[in-house]
């Protein structure tokens, strides 16, 4: 039984990191983004820029936290996220071009700068739904809780520290509904799609693997084989 639940949970560990660092590690990338064109503003100050570094700090600590765990894996888990983010970066780029068109419909001032926000407060949203959705369907499989051994991966303290990014501009937005808009709804569709498929997974382990050689003896012969399909 030990055994079992030993192997229970590296199973579901395994999938966490690629899964859930992958969707985390997205979400990091649009805040970095969006405080780059803060920078480039007159609004990086004061609770804005409190909030944005405060954001980016609680992701580093999150992410500082993996190395332990992940030990001489730690690259590649590096690669693999790298390669989620270079797959993904153009449909990622389509949301916020949809935020943006919908903003200079409504004659937004400063639209660029905020579909970046918006973009970020999206996907923070989106990895903290994806987290309690990867564990509610890890305790229906297993009939466990593993959460609590990964509540570092649950961003809310970096949604916490962007709320207060997002919340400075929120006046400016408060007659749009992105979740109306169509444009918006076919863009975050396509990133939904490509994030419940893994296909997009397999596609990242395998072009990270082929920097990491090494990791391929922790791999079973079955799994090399199904990763070779996406080479």
């Amino acid at each position: 039984m030990r055994q079992k639940v030993i192997n229970e949970f590296n199973n579901t560990a395994s999938l966490f990191y690629i899964v859930i660092g992958g969707i985390n590690d997205i979400a990091s990338r649009a805040i970095v983004d969006a405080i780059a064109e803060l920078k480039k503003s007159k609004y990086y100050k004061a609770e804005v820029k409190a909030g944005a570094e405060y954001s980016m700090k609680k992701f580093y600590d999150y992410e500082n936290k993996l190395k332990q765990p992940l030990s001489d894996r730690f690259q590649l888990y590096m690669d693999v996220t790298d390669e989620v983010y270079s797959l993904l970066y153009n449909d990622m780029e389509c949301l916020r071009m949809a935020f943006k068109s919908e903003l200079d419909k409504h004659g937004i001032k400063d639209a660029n700068l905020i579909s970046h926000i918006e973009l970020a407060h999206t996907l923070i949203g989106y990895s903290i739904f994806s987290f309690d959705c990867f564990f509610k369907n890890a305790m229906e499989k297993y009939g466990r809780n593993f959460k609590n051994a990964f509540l570092e991966g649950r961003l809310s303290k970096t949604r916490d520290g962007w709320e207060k990014v997002h919340k400075r501009f929120a006046h400016s937005i408060r007659d749009i509904d992105f979740n109306n808009s169509p444009m918006c709804r076919s863009a975050m569709l396509v990133l939904e799609n490509k994030l419940t498929s893994g296909d997009l997974f397999n596609c990242a382990g395998a072009r990270a693997l082929k920097i990491n050689p090494d990791c391929l003896k922790d791999l079973s012969q079955e799994d090399i084989d199904e990763l070779k399909k996406y080479e």
